[in-house]
This record gives structure tokens, C-alpha cells and sequence, in this order.
């Protein structure tokens, strides 16, 4: 398999967050004395949304109390989730609000979770960009609303997230960026000079998904992570042009700007770049393939993309110098699929 990055990942020393406690007597109006401790650390719902405006302060208030209690019950429907009936008609008036927007609400998690990026005194964080599909085709009363999804039989939005998680320790800091995307009908007979200056065009998600997970804050190095999907020049030329940190799963055989080991095509090229380095990697099982130890090889070199013949995104006429690392296992157990 092959990957484009920007440059090596540099792991620095792990931090820890800061935690807030206080010595207090309670009722009197905040004021601090010494005595017994009280626990002022505040729940997820606070955290999250307490700041989230709503035009009135009662109804931030009741968003995180509902948030809390969903916390204590993740699993099960709207209802198993919120059992007091009292609670769930309330989140659905809130729900019914206007000020209740999906990009108002992920925009006070969003925040959060860039304030537990600056918190992280140095280290590397890996901002997972994929997008899933939402399907709400029996619900009858938003098929307006909706767009194709699947095989264009079903309806519903296309939910592109951008979710920060911890190189070193793998813990989940939370999501940089959600997007609600409404899958367009193409136009017949649109043309490519049509199909690229779409607003609506489905691969300018991955563009925005970063812009909307911000630059990374001092110190900390945040690397954008993504399939083979964004391997798009339009979001190869963002990435470099904004000067991130990113890692692509290659999908395009591209043509070089000068030849890799003799070859002008990408994967030919880096085919016969010979080994460098290797490690031994845990595969876990999954659907057609056991969990085993192997180990695999590693190559890399940099390169230069050359501009692709037709043009399907936005981007500057010029080429791009990028690092390529290919990936392989060399001994793959019989009856397995290669990594």
C-alpha cells in the first residue's frame, strides 16, 4: 500500500491535562475557605456544550442535563436513553428550536476539543478524516430534505467527521469538524467545468474538513489522516499549500514530474524502491482475516506529482513534491490477504 506524507511524525514527551479542584464550604455565593474539598470538575455535557448559545440560558442548561443523561445511557433509542417523559419531551421542544442548528451545537464540541488540543503541552495528534452514511429513508417526512445515498435507492446525508485522537496514548480527544452533507442530483449533461465549480461537489468535503479543524496550536503537531477517497490533487494541494502535516492512502497511479527508480508512474516507481526499514505489527481479526503478528517493509522517497491532464478540482497550476511510503508484507500466511 501506498502513502503520502508530509513529513515524519516526531512524538514528543506526553502531558497530561490539567485538573481543577478547590477547597470550599459550600453556599456562600462562590466564595473559597479552607475545609472539605469539592469536586469541581464538570460533567461531559458542561464541558461540551455549556457555553453553546441557544438564546435563552435555560435552554443551554437543559442540552447539557439531556447530554448527561444520554451519557449514562448510550445504547437504545431516544426514549431508552431518556426515560423520564418529562425529559424527553423537553429535548424534543429544544430539538424544535431554531437555534438549535447541528452546526451551533458540534461547534461547541468543536471548541472543546480544540481547547484540550492546547492543553496538550507538546506531542502529536492524528486528526482521522472519513465520512459515513446516515440513513433515514423510512422516515418519510424528510425525504425532501435528503439526499442519495448507497446505490442511490436509499436517502439520507453524508456525515463527514474529522476526529483528533492521540499518536502516543491513542486516546480520543473529540471531533475538529462534522459536516452534514446533502448528496446532490447531478445535472445531465454537466460538464467537468460545471462538475468542479459545484458548491455541492461531494470532494470538496475533505478540503473543508480541514479547514474547519483549524491549524494545529503551538507546540502540538497535528497530522490529518485519510483513505483512499481524498487522494484528490485539489486536497493534496490544500494540504501543502496550507503547509499541514498529512498522511493519504494512495489511490491514483499519478504521473511523475521526473522518473521514480526509472518508472514515470507513481506505483510503479516506488514497486522497486528497495526495503529500508521494518516492524512487526499486531493485525487484529476482522471480517475474512485472523489476528496474527507479521512483519512488514518499508520504502520511501520523495517525489514530484505531475498536474493531472484533466482538471477536476481547484487548485494552482503547478506540481507537487511529496513524500511516497509504501508498506508491504513479504510473507503473507496462505489463504490471507496481503497488507
Amino acid at each position: 500500500m501506498v502513502f503520502f506524507t508530509k513529513r515524519k511524525l516526531a512524538f514528543w514527551r506526553r502531558a497530561k491535562l490539567p485538573t481543577i479542584e478547590a477547597d470550599a464550604r459550600g453556599g456562600t455565593r462562590g466564595r473559597i475557605f479552607e475545609g472539605r474539598r469539592m469536586d469541581t470538575t464538570l460533567s461531559f455535557g458542561s464541558c461540551n456544550f455549556g457555553k453553546v448559545k441557544l438564546g435563552h440560558k435555560r435552554r443551554t442548561k437543559r442540552l447539557v442535563k439531556v447530554v448527561d443523561c444520554m451519557c449514562r445511557h448510550p445504547g437504545g433509542t431516544l426514549p431508552d436513553k431518556l426515560s423520564q417523559p418529562a425529559n424527553l419531551r423537553a429535548f424534543y421542544r429544544l430539538m424544535n428550536r431554531p437555534e438549535a442548528t447541528h452546526q451551533v451545537l458540534i461547534q461547541g464540541h468543536a471548541d472543546h476539543t480544540r481547547e484540550r488540543l492546547a492543553a496538550l503541552n507538546g506531542g502529536v495528534v492524528l486528526v482521522l478524516h472519513d465520512a459515513t452514511e446516515l440513513d433515514y429513508t423510512s422516515k418519510t417526512t424528510l425525504l425532501d430534505d435528503l439526499g442519495q445515498i448507497g446505490r442511490g435507492t436509499r436517502r439520507g446525508y453524508i456525515c463527514h467527521n474529522s476526529l483528533a485522537v492521540r499518536a502516543d496514548t491513542g486516546e480520543t480527544l473529540g471531533l475538529t469538524s462534522q459536516i452534514l452533507h446533502h448528496r446532490a442530483d447531478r445535472p445531465e449533461k454537466e460538464t467537468v467545468k460545471q462538475t468542479r465549480e459545484r458548491e455541492s461537489r461531494e470532494s470538496r468535503l475533505w478540503v473543508q474538513g480541514a479547514m474547519a479543524s483549524g491549524a494545529a496550536p503551538p507546540n502540538v503537531q497535528c497530522v490529518d489522516v485519510s483513505d483512499s477517497l481524498s487522494d484528490t490533487f485539489e486536497y493534496l494541494a490544500y494540504e501543502i499549500g496550507q503547509q499541514r502535516s498529512f498522511v493519504v492512502r494512495a489511490r491514483e497511479n499519478r504521473t511523475l514530474e521526473t522518473p521514480l527508480e526509472g518508472q514515470h508512474y507513481l506505483f510503479d516507481g516506488c514497486r522497486r524502491l528497495p526495503a529500508q526499514t521494518q516492524r512487526t505489527l499486531k493485525v487484529l481479526p476482522s471480517p475474512g482475516r485472523t489476528g496474527r503478528t507479521t512483519t512488514v517493509q518499508i520504502s520511501f522517497a520523495p517525489v514530484t506529482l505531475a498536474l493531472p491532464v484533466k482538471k477536476l478540482g481547484e487548485y494552482p497550476r503547478q506540481p507537487l513534491d511529496v513524500w511516497v511510503v509504501r508498506i508491504w508484507e513479504p510473507n503473507t500466511p496462505p489463504g490471507e490477504e496481503p497488507l
